[in-house]
């Protein structure tokens, strides 16, 4: 009987260009290996905050599309469960930027 590819593997094999994205995972999920149970919607919310401080909002679509497209294909063979990946995409991650006017715009507002 063939042994059960496990889910960094399959992502790494899926995704060659992507395999830094495990590393992530395994440090927003807080796991030394991420295996199929522990890509849930919970832990998905945990990677795009935990990112959202490494990387611009852009490439961080670009990566939960990757993830996204990965976990469709195992949720499709059972090994992961199905994530509503577009009510994430929705979520707003972006980090707060504050910005105050100058002494002398402020005069000019005047």
């Amino acid at each position: 009987m063939e042994a059960k590819v496990s889910f960094e593997d399959f992502f790494r094999f899926k995704n060659p260009n992507f395999e830094f994205l495990i590393s992530r995972m395994r440090c927003a999920f807080e796991v030394n290996e991420v295996k199929y149970e522990d890509v849930n919607t919970i832990n998905m919310i945990k990677f795009k905050k935990y990112m959202t401080d490494e990387v611009h909002n852009s490439s961080l679509k670009t990566y939960m599309a990757v993830i996204s497209a990965t976990v469709s294909l195992m949720a499709a063979d059972g090994l992961c469960q199905h994530i509503d990946f577009k009510n994430l995409g929705r979520m707003k991650c972006e980090k707060p930027e504050n910005i105050a006017l100058t002494e002398e715009e402020v005069k000019n507002l005047h």
